[in-house]
């Protein structure tokens, strides 16, 4: 069936049933194809209500007729309808501090950059469905990175394909967009498939895409193009995945011509690459490079440009997931470090399992990164950002003896914060909304729900985010994170036993 259909308001509505097959819709002008989208198309004899709305911008179109092509009943184009606005997020829906979509899948971060007094946070996301596919950039904003105000989509699949993950620089007022675009799936442009382009925006909303790349296909699928400013020669670098476990290193006088520094290969690691200086905690200015890969491995050196030297052993952040059959070893994957805030570098991951009935995919808690001098060499810390502690609301706090156990349940809204200090000979184990975590200090060995034990000397200050869908917990000084899922529905319930001190808070 189709629809003939005047433009007259900035977003089309496109029905979505989850329930439904996953079907080509076709949508021209005259006789010319704007897009095809695969979406979630429900049967013909279904007479139910669509789960959620894609909403497709097409303010450049008003004023024009469209035709909308799809093999799905009457159902689906009755549905169809126009809107001046974007609908908004629906209350208790989605996570507290943890951006979602309002619906669709999501993965990778995309160009985290400070722009215009706003945090920006771009995403790889499905609007037609909760499973990968038709891949645009999503695009989110906020005042204090917990909470964010999604806004209509960046960039949009076009004739050169899919828009895969990328980075962002603001630069003499102007928004600069990095990303890979990965080719049609027909062959149409088998021989620019997976290359580099640039898009920009003076508003920090609407973006022009430029017509030609700038950057060829390198090898095979190279994509995931992290960009930054060299401050030393006022020169830019990007880093870039190429293939296996080899990545490029890539300088520019202007963001638009490169010449390929260095391969590299990292290995067990592979895809979204970063490549930032850290600073060195208690230390007298001391800096030094971190070389980042998606799954949670670092590589800490030295970098003049153009060369990244390493200086030490591979290490990991994340903990493993037990499960081995995962396509993801670790729940945390594919984190970015934000361009432009000026005191700190401020890292998102994107949280694989995280789904609910409208939405799948997440991102984690933004993060302060900084390095940890240890005998055996440096070591990544990653610190829930300052914002958590400054909007923190204090429920209790408790000493607790290896002798009792603790039990408590709360009714306030919002992420929940558990803080606990443990001496150097105390065990403990607790339930925490349904997560298992258990600390065992004669073995030295811990264990939380979902994940590999892990082998530590101590743990510290352990500290855990309890949100919809998603629990955080981190330790060592925040050198070892663990991302463990947890049901949307979150049990209030708190059982403590250990010689430990303990102290909860909340965060709306």
């Amino acid at each position: 069936m189709s629809l003939k259909l005047q433009i007259e308001e900035d977003f089309l509505r496109i029905p979505v049933w989850l329930s439904g097959e996953e079907r080509p819709l076709h949508i021209y002008r005259k006789d010319e194809k704007l897009y095809e989208f695969m979406v979630m198309l429900p049967s013909d004899k279904t007479t139910k209500p669509c789960d959620f709305y894609a909403e497709l911008p097409v303010r450049e179109l008003k004023g024009q007729e469209i035709l909308l092509e799809a093999d799905a009943g009457e159902t689906f184009f009755t549905e169809i309808c126009q809107s001046a606005e974007l609908l908004p997020k629906e209350p208790g829906r989605l996570p507290w501090i943890h951006f979602a979509p309002k619906s669709g899948w999501l993965n990778d971060p995309n160009g985290l950059c400070l722009y215009n007094g706003e945090y920006h946070l771009f995403f790889q996301h499905n609007m037609f469905g909760n499973r990968w596919n038709n891949i645009s950039w999503g695009h989110a904003v906020s005042h204090d990175l917990l909470h964010w105000e999604q806004l209509q989509e960046a960039l949009l699949p076009d004739q050169d394909g899919m828009a895969f993950s990328g980075s962002a620089i603001a630069d003499e007022g102007v928004l600069e967009l990095f990303y890979t675009a990965a080719g049609l799936e027909n062959g149409e442009t088998s021989e620019r498939r997976f290359f580099q382009k640039r898009a920009v925006s003076r508003d920090g909303r609407v973006f022009e895409k430029e017509s030609e790349p700038i950057l060829p296909n390198i090898i095979s699928e190279n994509r995931d193009p992290k960009v930054y400013r060299f401050e030393k020669s006022g020169s830019y670098y990007m880093v870039l995945f190429l293939d296996g476990h080899e990545y490029a290193i890539l300088s520019s006088p202007d963001k638009r011509s490169w010449d390929l520094t260095q391969r590299l290969t990292v290995e067990e690691s592979w895809e979204c690459p970063d490549l930032v200086e850290l600073p060195v905690a208690n230390s007298s200015g001391e800096r030094k490079w971190v070389f980042w890969t998606a799954d949670g491995y670092y590589s800490i050196g030295s970098f003049d440009g153009k060369i990244f030297t390493p200086q030490q052993k591979t290490r990991r952040l994340y903990a493993k997931q037990a499960d081995k059959r995962t396509r993801f070893p670790y729940r945390a994957y594919a984190a970015q470090t934000f361009w432009g805030i000026p005191d700190r570098t401020v890292q998102i991951p994107w949280l694989v399992n995280a789904q609910s009935d409208f939405y799948a995919g997440m991102m984690g808690i933004p993060r302060e990164l900084e390095l940890i001098r240890q005998k055996d060499g440096y070591v990544l810390a990653a610190h829930l950002i300052r914002e958590v502690s400054a909007q923190e609301m204090k429920l209790w706090e408790k000493d607790l003896s290896a002798e009792e156990t603790f039990y408590t349940t709360w009714k306030e809204d919002g992420a929940a914060l558990l803080r606990i200090e443990a001496p150097g000979t105390a065990s403990f184990s607790l339930l925490f909304g349904g997560v298992h975590v258990a600390w065992d200090a004669e073995k030295r060995l811990l264990w939380v729900d979902g994940c590999e034990p892990e082998q530590l000397e101590e743990i510290g200050e352990m500290v855990l985010v309890l949100d919809k869908g998603s629990a955080e917990i981190s330790c060592c000084e925040d050198t070892v994170c663990f991302y463990v899922e947890t049901p949307q529905t979150i049990c209030k319930e708190l059982r403590i036993s250990g010689n430990v001190r303990v102290s909860l808070g909340v965060i709306r």
